[in-house]
């Protein structure tokens, strides 16, 4: 529905406005607002898996054949 206009002193009996928005242009004149950090988090990821993945290799080759294999068993 329509809004209740209130008499104004500058004489606008029908409440109506003009607003001039300008069209938008994408180009160096506008700042960018928020960053790109998807690299970030790719880069970040796929560090944290290698990362994690030779800890587990490096637990497993000591858990099973970091000292020659005969654990400490002597014949």
């Amino acid at each position: 529905d329509r809004a209740v206009c209130v008499p104004a002193a500058d004489g606008n009996a029908g409440c109506e406005t003009d607003h001039h928005t300008p069209d938008e242009q994408p180009g160096p004149d506008l700042p960018d607002t928020g960053a790109d950090i998807t690299g970030w988090f790719l880069t970040g990821g796929m560090a944290l898996l290698i990362g994690g993945l030779v800890l587990a290799a490096a637990h497993r080759r000591r858990l099973w054949g970091g000292s020659g294999g005969t654990s400490g068993l002597t014949s």
